[in-house]
């Protein structure tokens, strides 16, 4: 049986080395292409290149074994998908802080989002979650989920390997945990589309808490939202407990949201 590539984590750490390998013509010319762009736009450039060049690696494998990437651009919109998009952005609004606080006192050349330029912010709200949907689920998930009898393993491994792809301990530890959501809306839903939208929404949501940064030794985790900053968070639990509840609870809003993909992953398979 034809298995899709990659299919194990070798395969896919394999994978991202030729994406890699592919963008290191970028490399080479970065002195002129710095007189061109700005150092911002460049490393968009470059981070774009490797997506793309690592995405088409896997596709071109795997239309060489004759076998489809398999995943669908459907997006379901209903109140159920508001209240995962509601959930995501009060466990954001929750969390991040604590995450922009660790940044601030143990990374020495963390940026503000008032440091950040357009590009920036374009590349972590826009590009980065396409091109890591396309790269992680879509290619080295969907490998992992056609090899491995265990569901879960493939979901570990997959999210595994996204986190350590932020390289920071600070990034790789929440990375790791939404590989884990956005696998597990893949696995069940195989929609590429959706996972892009979620990435982006965690993404732009977790950004948007660091606005009122502006100076990075006076933040606390009492003052992340300025004078407000309790109004936000009792706001952001209180609509965080009661969509969970609704999604996970015994109305099961989840389980019938992603029973509405079911056909139509049934015509990938």
């Amino acid at each position: 049986m034809k298995h899709r590539f990659p299919s194990n984590i070798i395969q896919s750490i394999l994978l991202l080395f030729l994406g890699l390998a592919f963008s290191a013509p970028l490399l080479l010319f970065e002195k002129e292409l710095l007189l061109l762009f700005s150092g911002g736009a460049y490393r968009l450039i470059l981070y774009s290149f490797f997506g793309v060049s690592a995405f088409l690696v896997g596709l071109i494998i795997n239309r060489r074994k004759d076998i489809s990437l398999s995943f669908s651009t459907n997006l379901k919109v209903n109140r159920d998908l508001g209240l995962i998009v509601l959930t995501i952005i009060s466990y954001q609004l929750l969390t991040a802080p604590t995450i922009n606080f660790l940044s601030i006192h143990f990374s020495p050349n963390h940026l503000t989002i008032a440091g950040h330029g357009i590009t920036y912010l374009t590349g972590a709200v826009l590009v980065g979650p396409i091109v890591e949907e396309l790269i992680f689920r879509g290619v080295i998930l969907n490998g992992m989920l056609d090899n491995y009898k265990s569901s879960r393993k493939a979901l570990l491994l997959s999210a595994l390997i996204f986190g350590l792809s932020h390289v920071k301990i600070i990034q790789a530890i929440p990375a790791f945990f939404w590989g884990l959501v956005f696998g597990y809306f893949f696995y069940r839903t195989k929609s590429i589309l959706l996972c892009i939208a979620l990435h982006i929404i965690a993404n732009a949501s977790g950004l948007a808490s660091n606005i009122m940064y502006e100076d990075n030794q006076t933040v606390t985790l009492a003052n992340a939202y300025g004078e407000h900053s309790w109004v936000v968070y009792l706001i952001s639990i209180t609509v965080f407990i009661l969509s969970s509840y609704y999604l996970l609870g015994k109305q099961q809003g989840l389980q019938k949201y992603m029973q509405l993909y079911y056909k139509s992953q049934q015509a990938l398979t």
